[in-house]
């Protein structure tokens, strides 16, 4: 079984509304707690994140694989479809069983692939010997392209590195239902907030928490 590990390197640098626009949602005339109205929007939307798998703006992440994955790859001929056809169909890439999976969508770019070699170089991928497929709905996927297979790393834990950024181009992509989810919560927070540490697990809604269900993504 191929290990993962995955560690984020560099967050959002912007949330997806301030304080300001906060005041609205929550009919608040006073500004004098805004640098902790601010922590409080950071905390929920990772939060939010957390609970849904996705990247609710653009961060960056590393992610080490023990190897590259294997298993049966698809062989076109055998339905009768011919090579050249199956680098651009993505439902037929998605029969492989070759694919790296790169969580927290949506992927915005996959900055690089690299591994180690059985003499322990560092080699970085040339990206045009793989396919990416991007999804909204899961994570995205890498394919070796067609004739193409993933080279040989040696066997250790960070045998196979890469580096992507992951998450919604700006603020005014980010879905509504995801922003109204964060709003409903923090402000929550603020009304209780005598009750609420940083670090500490938000409560349920139930009747705004069901908004996620849609945007959840199975955990890899």
């Amino acid at each position: 079984m191929v290990k993962r590990s995955l560690t984020l390197k560099t967050d959002a640098t912007t949330e997806p509304f301030d304080a300001a626009e906060f005041h609205v949602y929550g009919k608040i005339d006073e500004n004098s707690e805004d640098s902790l109205l601010t922590e409080i929007i950071t905390a929920v939307r990772m939060e939010g994140e957390g609970r849904t798998g996705r990247a609710f703006l653009q961060q960056t992440w590393s992610m080490v694989l023990s190897a590259f994955p294997g298993g049966p790859v698809f062989n076109p001929a055998a339905i009768g479809v011919s090579a050249g056809s199956v680098g651009s169909t993505t439902g037929l890439l998605e029969m492989r069983k070759d694919a790296i999976e790169i969580p927290r969508p949506p992927l915005q770019t996959l900055t690089f692939i690299k591994y180690v070699g059985a003499d322990g170089t560092l080699t970085t991928l040339d990206p045009a010997t793989y396919t990416i497929i991007r999804s909204d709905s899961g994570p995205a996927r890498v394919y070796p392209n067609f004739g193409v297979t993933w080279p040989s790393a040696r066997a250790q834990p960070d045998a196979v590195q890469l580096e992507f950024i992951a998450g919604y181009a700006d603020a005014a992509s980010l879905p509504k239902p995801l922003k109204l989810w964060m709003k409903a919560h923090i402000l929550g927070i603020v009304e209780n907030r005598e009750a609420w540490t940083p670090g500490q697990p938000i409560q349920s809604l139930p009747w705004v928490d069901r908004t996620l269900d849609r945007y959840r993504i199975a955990a890899l």
